[in-house]
């Protein structure tokens, strides 16, 4: 303490070694990376100047299984999903309006599968986001008619129709769940920050609520203990240091919290 010119003991400092493993190394240029991990395998992938988006497999224990892959030369918006002891790469494309995956199976880790389509009509502002829950892949879009679809894809890989959630989410959309497998969506239309939820069997439990009224909500994620979800979204401004994030609460039963200022100058790492 200043004020006394003493110490006072607060408990034991542990020491933090952080570690990294590089997963390409060249001359070209790495934007918005996202990874998952499978049974000692990790898979990322990411977007590349050479244009489209490209991949490396590591092993545990640094081995690199492949190399810089190629998942298509005109992919964007890249997110891996580890499922069924699969990664899912799911990558949207410049040339058109499709949401696609790509699969890497545990068993043959060498060889990326074929493309998959989940739709074709994704929205220009192609903001989507997926999330493994029990038995499913849970998918969330924004398509060509300024509406939220939902559809899974099951452990046989067959892709359901589509549920719709007459909202837009121009501005970002994002995916959790809950300790009963419920499926929580947040998502903006640059007016709003709302919140909805299904259950596992895409029965709504969660009408759209708006948890405030608020401009520039870029990025969105949260977390549920129980009944009450955490929401924490990114506010964007011109300059970086500008931006920040605010949380809100609420409930199954629609009980909304007080918006709040979580933390200033950072964003959220989150696609």
């Amino acid at each position: 303490s200043e004020a006394t010119t003493s110490w006072k003991n607060k408990g034991y400092l542990t020491a933090t070694i952080i570690e990294s493993t590089p997963v390409v190394r060249n001359s070209y240029s790495q934007t918005n990376p996202t990874t998952d991990y499978l049974s000692g395998l990790t898979c990322t992938a990411w977007e590349d100047s050479r244009g489209g988006a490209r991949y490396t497999i590591t092993n545990v224990d640094g081995t690199i299984l492949v190399n810089d892959g190629l998942i298509d030369a005109l992919a964007t918006n890249v997110f891996v999903v580890t499922f069924q002891n699969n990664f899912f790469i799911f990558y949207t494309l410049t040339a058109d309006t499709s949401l696609n995956y790509k699969l890497v199976s545990f068993g043959t880790p060498l060889t990326l599968g074929a493309k998959v389509t989940v739709t074709t009509n994704m929205n220009a502002v192609p903001n989507f986001d997926c999330i493994a829950i029990g038995s499913k892949i849970f998918v969330a879009y924004f398509n060509v008619a300024n509406q939220i679809l939902i559809r899974t894809i099951d452990n046989l890989f067959v892709i359901s129709s589509a549920t719709t959630l007459a909202n837009s989410a121009l501005n970002c959309l994002g995916l959790w769940t809950d300790d009963s497998q419920n499926l929580w969506l947040g998502f903006s239309n640059n007016v709003n920050v709302s919140v909805a939820a299904y259950n596992y069997n895409m029965v709504a439990i969660l009408a759209t609520t708006t948890i405030e009224a608020i401009a520039n909500a870029n990025k969105i994620t949260g977390f549920t203990t129980g009944t009450t979800a955490k929401v924490f979204y990114q506010i964007t401004a011109a300059a970086t240091y500008n931006h920040y994030v605010k949380t809100n609460t609420i409930t199954l039963a629609a009980v909304v919290g007080t918006a709040a200022d979580f933390l200033r100058s950072v964003g959220l790492a989150s696609k």
